[in-house]
């Protein structure tokens, strides 16, 4: 998952509370999305722990599960700045296609406490050094507010990946016709160098735009040591809006993945 949802900006934000003079109905909803947290917290942290402590997985399939300061999707918090829990798994089909989900913990869209990605994608190579990629993603938000717009989309992409002695380049192109009532484009690139056997660095730049919305660009510096099975990250993000959904932050990470 990308580093980083923000479509329509002040959608992406957390909604404007609709308090009125029902206070009592405003304490339920905001009940009910603490016990809705609650229960995904549960979910995530026993996908987590499955991927910590399965000494196997099947052939073909991973596990995967992170703990994150913040959760930052393309240079904008859909956390609200707080803690998110996440965990997902892949499948290889060994034939170039791949499929998977990946689900976290979020805070901006009116009571769903839940981001649910589920994509697929097929990678090729050209040369030794060079390969492709295109594939679908779809984001959807379970038990969202049915009163407000719906947030689920879908984007395909295309992509393409270039590896010069250890470094890693890649670029990727992603599109949607319906994100929040805007059509929306794309587009990154990054390198990863490897500093040690153990120790990282990334770095990536993106720019998205809307039609109708307001275009930005954010951008994003890391660090990522592994020890066995965790990778620990510190990442830099940071993007050209303004207010408060412009602000950058430092992002810490402990994640785990188990494959067979």
């Amino acid at each position: 998952s990308d580093l980083g949802k923000a479509p329509i900006l002040w959608t992406r934000s957390r909604p404007a509370s609709r308090n009125g003079p029902n206070d009592l109905r405003n304490k339920a909803r905001e009940t009910l999305k603490r016990e809705n947290m609650k229960k995904l917290n549960l979910l995530l942290g026993g996908a987590a722990f499955v991927a910590m402590t399965s000494p196997a997985l099947a052939a073909g399939l991973s596990a995967n599960g992170a703990i994150t300061t913040n959760y930052v999707w393309r240079g904008v918090s859909q956390s609200s700045n707080d803690p998110a829990v996440q965990g997902g798994f892949d499948y290889d089909l060994g034939n170039g296609f791949a499929v998977g989900t990946w689900a976290s913990s979020i805070s901006w869209y009116g009571d769903s406490p839940l981001e649910l990605d589920v994509y697929g994608s097929y990678t090729g190579a050209i040369t030794n050094e060079l390969g492709w990629t295109v594939g679908a993603i779809g984001y959807l938000y379970p038990n969202a507010d049915s009163s407000l717009p719906t947030p689920n989309f879908w984007e395909p992409y295309v992509g393409l990946n270039w590896t010069v002695d250890t470094v890693a380049l890649s670029g990727k192109v992603y599109y949607s016709d319906d994100n929040l009532g805007s059509k929306t484009w794309y587009y990154t690139g990054g390198v990863t160098i490897p500093l040690d056997a153990w120790l990282s660095f990334s770095a990536n730049y993106g720019h998205y735009t809307f039609d109708p919305g307001t275009d930005y660009t954010d951008w994003n510096l890391g660090l990522a040591a592994t020890w066995k099975f965790l990778t620990f990250s510190a990442t830099y993000v940071d993007n050209d809006l303004s207010g408060s959904i412009g602000k950058s932050r430092v992002v810490g990470m402990v994640s785990v993945k188990v494959s067979e």
